[in-house]
């Protein structure tokens, strides 16, 4: 073997080598983005879960309170595409909001996304409770129910 052919297998073996940390890196970030897969999907605002830890300036709302606030809940709808999100209204069927998001942090009980493309839209976290997830919002939680899943390979734009 000549010195130019030993070079030339060194040069391959050193790429190859040092390929491996960031082939293995890009398979976690794939697999990290994979373990998001759950939130493909239509889901809908759960009202009675919702309610069953609600509170109101440090007391559980009671009564009519908690009928009207109570009422607040339920309607609204999120769409997840893999590059879609949007809001929507159950009883009128309209969407108010259709915007692309990208996912910062994942891991395998929650999913927080970003709104690069919609300024203003503050960046969420969705944590996964079975076949619901719930987000914070100041001191409650707002949870949502799977409506529909929505096949995760061929979903549109």
């Amino acid at each position: 073997m000549n010195n130019t052919s030993l070079a030339s297998s060194r040069r391959v073996w050193v790429a190859a080598l040092a390929g491996w940390p960031l082939a293995a890196a890009a398979s976690r970030l794939e697999e990290s983005l994979g373990a998001a897969d759950w939130i493909v999907g239509t889901w809908q605002s759960d009202a009675e879960r919702t309610m069953r830890s609600f509170t109101f300036q440090g007391s559980r709302p009671t009564g009519e309170a908690r009928e009207r606030i109570s009422a607040l809940f339920g309607s609204m709808t999120h769409t997840f595409t893999r590059e879609r999100f949007m809001v929507g209204d159950a009883r009128t069927g309209r969407t108010s909001l259709d915007t692309a998001y990208r996912i910062v942090g994942v891991n395998s009980h929650a999913v927080s996304i970003a709104f690069p493309k919609t300024p203003g839209l503050v960046d969420m976290t969705l944590y996964r409770d079975g076949d619901f997830y719930f987000i914070r919002s100041a001191g409650n939680l707002e949870f949502f129910r799977r409506v529909s899943a929505l096949p995760v390979t061929g979903i549109g734009k």
